[in-house]
């Protein structure tokens, strides 16, 4: 487990995944032979949680690739993120996002 210079009680490492408070935002995606590295931002978060995610980025020198920007249906961008549920509806088709990138600790 990896803690921060900043943030140091609210943001956290662990092989990989990104913790803010309790729940994994983000995932680092090492070098494939298909892209280069990155972090994979897994939903749409507070301004506190985002600034998290960001400063790891700027820590590691990798860009932030947010995975929620589309429908997984109708590919429209009017996908909005309910934190308290942890789940995704499109205001366009109107179906929930049933991706499995959010997880508690």
């Amino acid at each position: 487990m990896k803690r921060f210079d900043r943030h140091t009680q609210n943001l956290r490492e662990i092989d990989g995944k990104i913790y803010s408070y309790d729940t994994h935002v983000a995932t680092i995606v090492r070098d494939t032979q298909f892209e280069d590295a990155h972090i994979l931002q897994h939903g749409w978060w507070s301004v506190t949680t985002q600034r998290h995610i960001n400063y790891v980025g700027r820590e590691y020198n990798l860009k932030v690739i947010k995975d929620y920007e589309k429908c997984e249906y109708c590919n429209s961008k009017e996908v909005t993120y309910n934190q308290l549920i942890m789940d995704s509806y499109c205001a366009d088709c109107g179906q929930w996002q049933e991706s499995e990138n959010y997880e508690q600790v």
